[in-house]
């Protein structure tokens, strides 16, 4: 028997990640049962539409994952699927399908099942139950409460991810490493009010033992030779008893490695200097906006004095630091962005985004209490595809881009978040060259020129740059 799991984006840029959630599901699947198990990313491995669909001819069960941003591409290869093989099993979940997972199966007869939420326990109910296999509808499984016991099979990874794959927001130094992304738990215990990540693991935040994940880096080290280990947690385990077992279990078994994790702003110094001691050189850091009053409407509640006190405490540790932040935040004025804009310079690198809406959150449930919007967007191709999306790379648009022309009551029109955004990047350029020399080499002299150019001519100069060299 044969399962096919598909990360169905087609166009676009390339993820910096793996779906780790596929091979979870893939690994979980091969260790519980006879059925072959392929996982395919297209954009990372170059295949096109039609490769995928020809292996899906043959496949017994399909499963999609279904994220907001490319929820069309899902379900129109979806549908495909099933025009190519209607004996076959559609099965779509991810965070998109799990708040939707209801008017999914209503508006689109060619998806058999939605898997809503965690998917390992309902993904081999499913295949050990032909009578689910036979009927439409959503399954839910209860959360694996014991992580150590799911694992990823690299293996199922091409090398695009295993031998390939770049952390690009590092300095220049570590690139020359052998990078692995790694996973080290699930959830959060935090409650954003933008993020879905709160109501899709239902609040709950679980993560390996200490001796669980420093065994699976050993493994990759053996096997890959990874030198550096990017953590895509959403937040890092940081309690004081996990932290004092991981670091001894890294210093016990001589591990000369170097890694990566996101943390808050509220995280204690002595932590960052256990973990700066056994290899960790780069953090991540969720701001999203410098000023309390916009982050106290995001339910972001890190105080000011806190967010500037672990920047020096990092920075004396000798830390690369990686903001992340977001403009056109409800409330947000322009006042309010260059204030932030200012704070990005105390990073070495950073991530600026346009706010997004996305289902099933805090905000998004606000906007539709208030009858602005309502869940037909999400199924609304006009609606989605209403502002056409610019030829740079980072200029994403679509239904949840909360700007004025997709949500009367957002601050900005996407015009003004356009260059806003562009501006961030070249202020910090050019108020940060140390940085940005130590992360691009020699190259970083242009980009700072680049920078200087740009800001007088409102972003024309990069325009230019990226229709003669992108």
């Amino acid at each position: 028997m044969e399962l096919l799991l598909i990360n169905p984006y087609f166009e676009g840029v390339k993820p910096d990640a793996p779906q780790f959630g596929l091979y979870f599901l893939g690994t979980y699947i091969k260790e519980h049962t006879d059925w072959n198990v392929e996982i395919i990313e297209p954009l990372i491995e170059g295949l096109t539409r039609e490769a995928v669909l020809n292996k899906a001819k043959n496949a017994n069960i399909v499963g999609l994952t279904c994220f907001t941003d490319i929820r069309f591409q899902c379900f129109d290869f979806a549908k495909d699927i099933k025009n190519i093989n209607p004996d076959c099993k559609v099965i779509v979940g991810g965070v998109h399908a799990t708040a939707l997972s209801k008017q999914i199966l209503e508006k689109y007869p060619f998806i058999d099942i939605v898997i809503k939420g965690e998917g390992e326990r309902a993904l081999l109910k499913i295949i050990k139950n032909k009578s689910l296999q036979n009927t439409r509808g959503i399954v839910t499984e209860p959360l694996i409460e014991n992580i150590d016991h799911l694992h990823l099979d690299y293996s199922l990874m091409s090398d695009a991810y295993t031998k390939y794959w770049k952390d690009y927001e590092v300095p220049k130094s570590l690139l020359r490493l052998i990078h692995i992304p790694i996973i080290a738990s699930r959830g959060c215990p935090y409650n954003c009010y933008y993020c879905s990540s709160h109501p899709y693991w239902y609040g709950k935040y679980r993560c390996l033992s200490p001796e669980e994940l420093v065994k699976r880096m050993e493994e990759l080290i053996s096997t890959y030779n990874a030198e550096y280990f990017r953590f895509y947690d959403a937040l890092f385990p940081i309690s004081r008893q996990w932290i004092d077992r991981f670091c001894a279990l890294i210093k016990e078994r001589n591990l000369n490695i170097k890694f990566r994790i996101d943390v808050r702003a509220n995280t204690r110094g002595y932590i960052l200097k256990q973990l700066r001691e056994v290899g960790c050189c780069v953090l991540g850091m969720g701001i999203e906006s410098a000023v309390p009053s916009i982050r106290k409407k995001l339910n972001k509640n890190d105080s000011q004095g806190q967010i500037l006190n672990i920047i020096k405490i990092s920075k004396d540790l000798g830390y690369w630091l990686v903001g992340y932040f977001m403009l056109g935040l409800p409330g947000e004025s322009k006042k309010d962005i260059l204030q932030t804009i200012k704070l990005i310079k105390k990073f070495d690198y950073h991530n600026f985004t346009r706010f997004q809406i996305y289902p099933n959150t805090f905000l998004y449930n606000k906007l539709r209490q208030s009858k602005e919007v309502d869940d037909e967007i999400w199924f609304n191709r006009k609606f989605n595809n209403k502002i056409n999306p610019k030829n740079d790379y980072f200029y994403n648009i679509g239904a949840s881009s909360y700007c004025r022309e997709n949500f009367p009551s957002a601050p900005f029109y996407q015009r003004e978040l356009d260059w806003l955004l562009q501006y961030s990047f070249d202020y910090h350029n050019v108020m940060n060259p140390s940085s940005v020399i130590r992360k691009y080499g020699l190259k970083g002299l242009l980009v700072i020129l680049k920078a200087l150019m740009d800001i007088p001519t409102r972003g024309r100069v990069d325009k230019l740059y990226r229709k003669i060299v992108v």
